[in-house]
Order: structure tokens, then sequence, then C-alpha cells
């Protein structure tokens, strides 16, 4: 995925385990791994680094596929605290 701010952002699943990485165009790259868990209309991601967890919607349609959650969090002004944030992500076949 390529995102209008110049990054990449690239989420790579196999049976249980995932890695997420991403680079915000300006160097600042970082990348987590861990496993997941699928459940009814989500998915649950540990992370080995801290061992806490995520839980995301998830939807898989047709033509595309989405990620959501209301309890993520963001460090919008770059001062190393994280404020709560919620985001949606949608992948739609070309």
């Amino acid at each position: 995925m390529v995102c209008d701010l110049g990054g990449t952002v690239t989420l790579s699943v196999s049976a249980d385990r995932y890695v997420l990485s991403w680079d915000l165009g300006d160097g600042q790259s970082q990348s987590h791994g861990g496993h997941y868990l699928a459940y009814g209309e989500g998915l649950e991601f540990t992370a080995v680094e801290t061992g806490g967890s995520d839980r995301v919607g998830f939807r898989f349609g047709p033509r595309e596929m989405s990620f959501s959650s209301e309890e993520s969090g963001w460090d919008f002004d770059g001062t190393g605290g994280e404020e709560p944030a919620s985001f949606v992500a949608v992948f739609v076949r070309l």
C-alpha cells in the first residue's frame, strides 16, 4: 500500500504470524511482528516485542479488504507520546 503522504505500509501474514512494516517517507521506518488470531469479524495482533495486543475490525469482500479500530494511537506531533486515534484502511482491487 502506498500512502498519500509518500510512505508505504506492508502487512505480511502467514498461518498465525504477522509482520507490519511502515516507512513514513521521511526516513522514519518501523517494523513489528508477532502472532495473530482471527475471531468473528476481527483480528487480534500480539506483538512479540511487548506482548501487548491490539484488536482490529476486518472485512474481506469480493473487491475490497478493510481494517478498522477505534482504540488506536498515533504520535501526531512527533514528541514520542501517542494520542488516542482511530483508523480505517481500505484496500480496493483496481
